[in-house]
């Protein structure tokens, strides 16, 4: 995985990512703060899902942090990784996401660099608990 993940960071082309069912858990954390370093220096990407990645607390938390740093992300899948409610509430601190139910149809987007007064991340978070 860290391969692949070194492979992503280096393809500027990429617009949407998605990880989801892959596992992403590592001892030393590795595998999350290469992610992080994907999402927050990529001058293309917009939406990424990494449902189900068995991204440990910490790492999720980490992950979001460098999405304040990224300059086109407007929407990340965080569903199946285990994060509380108080979690939850951080993130969205963390990145000042509005988080939006029922989803918008995100293909919409035409714009690959949104402004920065005016970009919202949608997240999705856990809905079945």
């Amino acid at each position: 995985m860290s391969l692949v993940l070194d492979s992503l960071i280096s393809n500027c082309s990429l617009q949407t990512l998605k990880m989801a069912e892959n596992s992403f858990a590592h001892k030393q954390n590795l595998l999350a703060s290469k992610l992080g370093r994907l999402l927050q220096g990529h001058p293309r990407l917009l939406h990424v899902d990494i449902s189900k990645c068995e991204l440990l607390r910490a790492d999720l938390i980490y992950v979001c942090w460098c999405l304040r740093d990224s300059p086109n992300i407007l929407s990340i899948h965080l569903t199946g990784n285990l994060l509380g409610h108080h979690d939850r509430i951080l993130i969205q601190a963390l990145i000042a996401a509005k988080v939006q139910w029922p989803l918008p149809d995100v293909r919409q987007t035409t714009q690959n660099l949104i402004d920065e007064r005016s970009r919202k991340i949608l997240v999705k978070f856990n809905i079945d608990g």
